[in-house]
């Protein structure tokens, strides 16, 4: 009994052993999708102030099979980099995750403008893992909480507003009346604080930009990739209290851009959606009615032409490629040409503010799994021939009693699996009846060999008797 219940046990052991082999091998190839490189990158503002340029709220995130996960986004970038967190994850079961930090720009901008401009906190905060099985999560945020740009003052703007001139002509088109202007003329600060007196309220800051946030993402599933990228747009508010109900006398309204690219992992098949920037621009005069205009992708449009305020605003247009193996799509950030004549050289070179707003773009690539070919089916061996000499003997291998092919143990793992747990349960469940099957035959082969003519054995000789295995009349085994 012992024996047999050693060869339960490992049998028992060998099947639990198998089995969980198998199901560690399944984990180890959960991800048998295609290989993949997925990039998605976005950007929230972009301003340019006489040739100095800063990129703020910007994000990005990058993930491939195999490779790292990483995940970027900036509050500002100047050139000294503030508020950058960049998070990365090399390898399966890692992770970074960095927390929103905030912190104040900077750079300075030429004057004029550059003595009244300010940029606010730029945020960040960044996130990248994987999974057990390599799957990737990334992803970044990138923030400017505003720009604003003051009131200067009468002497850091003296380019003067003389009557009759086609400034004058053109910001009385706009304002309406105008303070009584000598001869002489008076700067832009002054004629804009007197409309604005003249109609009971304040001039408070020639722009204002509140910008949302950008967001890039780079996921992956065994059976997609996607990388995402969306900017929540931003709000372009000029001559902020002089307009009508002391609002702006121009705002500009900036929807938010998204794109997005997924590749199929078991075709190769990417797709892509994209969502570009929706404009709508508002001319709030002191005077009269306010009036809306819808700017549509690709189109550009001027307001408040010939005057100091003038401002261009180009809406971006968004352009997809998808495709099998790569598919890109971007959404392009709406151009704002801000106060073209306000700080501009003789020339009229240089003047104003630039701003870009809300561009996204991302890129999946890979490749659908090589399919693997089936094994060839070989066919039944035709019969041999009488005639034919038979095949010569097998080597014997030492420790092996027979060849098997075709049996359950030669199949795939799971059938050989199957198969010894049954057969150990069956040992575990049986064994006192195979004991003693195994001792009746055991006496029974001894009773069979005697010589012809021995006796059995009895009790006499020290054995004991076995009881016959059927019923009914003694026979005489002879060989």
């Amino acid at each position: 009994m012992g024996h047999l219940s050693r060869i339960g046990a490992l049998a028992t052991a060998a099947a639990v052993t198998a089995a969980t082999a198998l199901g560690f091998a399944g984990l180890a190839a959960a991800d048998t999708g295609a290989p993949y490189t997925l990039k998605a990158s976005g950007m929230a503002l972009k301003v340019a102030v006489g040739g100095t340029t800063l990129v703020g709220g910007t994000s990005s995130a990058t993930a491939s099979n195999g490779g790292a996960a990483t995940a970027e986004g900036a509050g500002v970038l100047t050139p000294a980099v503030v508020s950058d967190q960049k998070a990365t994850a090399g390898s399966p079961g890692t992770s970074q995750a960095l927390a929103k930090q905030c912190a104040q720009p900077t750079t300075a901008f030429p004057a004029p403008l550059g003595t009244v401009l300010t940029i606010g906190v730029g945020c960040s905060a960044a996130s990248a893992s994987q999974d057990g099985d390599g799957l990737p999560n990334a992803s970044a945020t990138g923030q400017v909480a505003g720009l604003t740009v003051g009131v200067p003052t009468a002497t850091a703007l003296p380019t003067p507003v003389t009557p009759g001139s086609a400034v004058a002509t053109a910001l009385q088109a706009v304002l309406g009346n105008l303070p009584a202007l000598p001869s002489t003329g008076l700067p832009l600060t002054t004629v804009l604080n007197g409309v604005a007196a003249a109609a009971g309220t304040n001039l408070t800051a020639l722009l204002d930009v509140k910008v949302g946030p950008s967001t890039s993402t780079a996921t992956a599933t065994t059976t997609t990739a996607t990388a995402t990228t969306t900017d929540e747009g931003a709000q372009i508010d000029i001559a902020d209290g002089l307009g009508g109900g002391g609002g702006p006398l121009l705002s500009v309204v900036v929807g938010k851009a998204d794109t997005a690219a997924t590749l199929d992992r078991s075709t190769g098949q990417v797709t892509t959606t994209d969502t570009p920037a929706v404009v709508s621009v508002t001319l709030n005069p002191p005077v009269g009615g306010a009036q809306t205009v819808n700017i549509a992708p690709g189109v550009s449009q001027t307001f408040l032409t010939g005057t100091p305020l003038q401002t261009t605003i180009a809406a971006g247009s968004a352009s997809a490629s998808p495709g099998t193996g790569n598919g890109s799509v971007s959404a392009d950030g709406v151009t704002v040409d801000a106060l073209q004549g306000v700080g501009a050289g003789s020339t009229g070179t240089n003047g104003g503010i630039d701003l870009q707003i809300a561009s996204a773009s991302t890129d999946s690539s890979g490749t659908a799994p090589v399919a693997t070919a089936a094994a060839p089916v070989t066919p039944p061996a035709a019969a041999t021939p009488a005639a034919a000499a038979p095949p010569a003997a097998a080597p014997t291998v030492p420790g092996v009693t027979a060849v098997h092919t075709g049996e359950l143990w030669s199949g795939p793992l799971p059938i050989a699996v199957v198969g010894l747990t049954m057969l150990a349960g069956l040992g575990l469940i049986a064994r006192r009846r195979l004991l003693g099957l195994a001792r009746r035959l055991t006496h029974l082969a001894r009773f069979t060999h005697l010589p012809a003519g021995d006796p059995p054995p009895g009790p006499a000789s020290g054995t004991f008797s076995v009881p016959p295995l059927v019923s009914g009349p003694a026979r005489r085994h002879t060989n």
